[in-house]
């Protein structure tokens, strides 16, 4: 399943995004130049659970569902909603399994695409990205434990 997008939809749906809107066009299009679409069909596995994972996933289009230890977790849908991150953030193994719900086509980020290339503006905004990501996650954490 061979599909293509330009540089300006990827870009466009990077913009939509809350943790990518933050940064200029010209810092996303060298993000969107050392990284690639890749599409799955449906029921195949984009990530599984316990395997190592180097790439932080955008959906661009299509549906997945997120298992762990084979019982469902969620049901991801928009353009612009991010996968995969933590494991990348933490350099562990992958806490869950990604399969495609439908025909997905993802914008996947290689952490080591961008720890090889030589820009450090390119590095300085993923640093970024995961810093967001980890605030929010303990926050939303901290907010849950005020809740019991």
């Amino acid at each position: 399943m061979d599909v293509n997008y330009s540089s300006s939809e990827i870009l466009k749906i990077l913009n939509l995004s809350r943790l990518f809107k933050q940064f200029e066009d010209e810092q996303l299009m060298e993000l969107i130049s050392v990284s690639r679409v890749e599409s799955f069909e449906k029921g195949e596995k984009i990530l599984a659970e316990g395997s190592e994972n180097d790439k932080v996933y955008i959906l661009l289009e299509g549906k997945i569902i997120v298992y762990a230890e084979d019982e469902f977790i969620l049901t991801l849908r928009r353009q612009g909603d991010i996968f995969g991150e933590m494991s990348v953030i933490t350099k562990s193994l992958t806490t869950a399994t990604v399969y495609a719900d439908s025909a997905v086509h993802v914008f996947s980020i290689s952490s080591s695409n961008i720890y090889e290339s030589s820009g450090h503006a390119l590095r300085s905004m993923i640093f970024k990205i995961f810093l967001d990501i980890l605030i929010e996650t303990l926050t939303l954490t901290t907010n849950r434990v005020k809740g019991f």
